[in-house]
């Protein structure tokens, strides 16, 4: 069974998933010239997904507060195993998270304060499908 990513990251984001990387090893022997390869198989596909937490609240550190609490479910993965995702009618095998950090700015500000009374944040997620 595979999860959404809308359903980690929430519906604002997009999804970026690039060719898999190959491994090769390289080897050279006295008196030859030039080098042996051996292809080692591919390493996955790198997945980026940015996106937008916005929370409301009663005020602005209430709005923050749930937007810390939306950082720290979506932060679980990166310690969870490999599990399958699906974006629109894609299936990603066996993903795990790398690195989930927050994105400032312009003026260096991280947590936004808009009109409509949403505390928002802007966040980039990398991840690995290891199949």
């Amino acid at each position: 069974m595979s999860i959404a990513l809308s359903t980690v990251f929430g519906s604002e984001i997009n999804v970026v998933v690039q060719p898999r990387d190959s491994e090769r090893t390289y080897s050279g022997f006295p008196g030859a010239h030039g080098v042996t390869t051996m292809f080692l198989g591919t390493r996955g596909r790198r997945i980026q997904v940015s996106g937008r937490i916005a929370c409301t609240g009663a005020g602005y550190a209430a709005a923050r507060t749930n937007c810390q609490i939306a950082i720290d479910s979506i932060e679980a993965y990166l310690w969870a195993g490999a599990i399958d995702y699906t974006w629109g009618n894609c299936v990603y095998y066996a993903v795990v998270w790398d690195q989930f950090r927050l994105v400032g700015d312009s003026g260096g500000k991280f947590f936004r304060w808009t009109v409509p009374g949403y505390c928002i944040v802007d966040f980039i997620a990398s991840g690995r499908a290891i199949l």
